[in-house]
């Protein structure tokens, strides 16, 4: 969505930029501006109608701002045209980095209640990896275990958050058991061993779960996959969403490539293609005046 805005608005302002070269183009042309006919670079004075350097009409002095010999369809057009290619080049890069680099991203939530002691655990997750490849070293996963209070509505704020990741954070037994005992033991009495049964039944499903991540090959199939605690818990909810896009060294590579197109863009532009003035010569415009005189 953030990226589709972006492009958006690029191309609105290079519309709207358009629309303002097309609107000075047209007055250029309507001046019949030429080499031999020379105008006023800010307001397109015929040359030959002056009788002094600076321009009759706007006060623009020729010997610092030069004349106008046409309209300025070059340089100005070019320097236009390059943004709109190097968008172009950039969309195209970071469509084609989806289709040959993409990378799944997936959000997954469940809710289990225990049959025994009624504490209700909320897991969160957001996972991924590479849809193409054999190799999972770039799978990623971070997530959360919210311990509620003991019969309390799935809804409810959590008593305890406890961490994970892939990436070496985890979530002890001992922090399970806490929890669970601090939940359990807040609306009246609960056996140790149960609390124990339950919490060895997730410590267990948090463990595979962060252990299978990294030799996981990702798909559309895979918020059928996930932490499943065995043992006396029971699923009240679940759900998740399932979501492609392109790698972030896809995505550098398109960005680097459409950057080298727009600086190699401008630079082209501002050296061939011809600025549509050039500088006055001293008296040109006396000269001019007394040709349209004479005519």
């Amino acid at each position: 969505m953030a990226l589709s805005f972006v492009v958006l608005t690029y191309f609105s302002v290079m519309a709207g930029l358009g629309f303002g070269l097309w609107l000075r183009l047209r007055r250029a042309r309507d001046a019949g501006a030429s080499d031999a006919r020379p105008c006023c670079v800010r307001c397109w004075y015929p040359l030959r109608s002056w009788t002094a350097p600076s321009c009759p009409e706007c006060g623009s002095d020729a010997r610092i701002n030069g004349v106008a010999i046409g309209p300025r369809s070059g340089r100005a057009f070019a320097l236009l045209l390059v943004p709109f290619v190097a968008g172009g080049a950039l969309v195209a890069g970071l469509a084609a980095a989806q289709a040959i680099d993409p990378v799944a991203s997936l959000d997954f939530g469940r809710t289990w209640v225990s049959e025994k002691t009624d504490v209700i655990v909320r897991f969160e997750s957001a996972f991924g990896g590479p849809l193409r490849g054999d190799s999972a070293d770039e799978n990623w996963a971070t997530g959360t275990l919210e311990v509620l209070r003991r019969k309390a509505r799935p809804t409810d704020p959590a008593m305890q958050v406890l961490h994970f990741d892939s990436r070496g954070r985890s979530i002890s037994l001992d922090e399970v058991r806490a929890a669970l005992m601090d939940a359990a033991d807040s609306t009246g009495a609960t056996e140790p061993e149960e609390i124990e049964q339950d919490a060895v039944a997730l410590s267990l499903a948090v463990e595979e779960f962060q252990t299978a991540i990294p030799q996981r090959r990702f798909g559309t199939d895979s918020l059928g996959w996930g932490v499943t605690p065995k043992g006396r818990w029971t699923e009240m909810s679940g759900g998740g969403s399932f979501s492609v896009r392109a790698s972030l060294r896809s995505v550098i590579v398109a960005i680097v490539a459409a950057s080298l197109v727009l600086v190699g863009g401008m630079v082209a532009a501002i050296r061939f293609v011809g600025p549509g003035t050039r500088p006055v010569q001293e008296g040109e415009w006396t000269s001019a005046g007394r040709a349209s005189t004479a005519k």
